[in-house]
């Protein structure tokens, strides 16, 4: 069971233009082998978009956070947990590089055309996972990813990304000179 709210002030599909976005996600999960251990994972978006002079310049801005709600000793399967990295969010890490029961994720992507029906985009995301109800939150606790590519553009909600990305290691931690390469393609 899943509902879904979604606002958005921009024109189209692919939407384009300024404006500002908001999307919320609830959804009902639980295990086959076990009906009695069910959760709700509940996600929201918030962003905006700012058009810049030349057609198809754009600079968008979004925070992500997510959280699982388990029923009263309901145990969470690891593999449904909150999932960041991959092509979503914190993309300049491999799928799956960070799973906990809440997420951040605060993002800022610069999209310019490069041809007809591909754009070129330049993102910097600032996130982490963290446990029940966000425990332990803190920015000390964030990572940094950013990265570079390409994305095709559709009228369809269906791209192809090709995107280099670099994540670092936690803002605290204590020899931050750790640096990963992410090379992705999805579709």
């Amino acid at each position: 069971l899943s509902v879904l709210l979604a606002v958005d002030s921009r024109r189209g599909s692919p939407a384009v233009g300024s404006g500002g976005h908001l999307t919320i996600q609830a959804q009902l999960g639980s295990q086959l082998d076990d009906p009695g251990n069910w959760w709700v994972h509940v996600a929201g978006d918030v962003g905006g978009t700012i058009a810049l002079g030349h057609a198809g310049h754009a600079l968008r801005l979004n925070q992500y956070a997510a959280a699982m709600i388990p029923t009263a000793g309901a145990e969470i399967p690891f593999t449904e947990m909150i999932e960041l990295g991959g092509s979503k969010r914190m993309r300049g890490f491999p799928r799956g590089r960070y799973r906990d029961r809440s997420a951040f994720v605060s993002t800022v992507e610069y999209v310019y055309p490069i041809w007809v029906f591909l754009d070129g985009v330049v993102f910097a995301e600032v996130g982490n996972v963290f446990g029940p109800a966000f425990e332990g939150f803190s920015f000390g606790k964030m990572a940094l990813c950013w990265g570079a590519g390409m994305r095709t553009v559709t009228i369809r909600d269906f791209t192809i990304d090709v995107m280099a990305g670099f994540g670092t290691t936690r803002f605290d931690d204590p020899d931050p000179s750790h640096l990963m390469l992410h090379l992705r393609m999805t579709g």
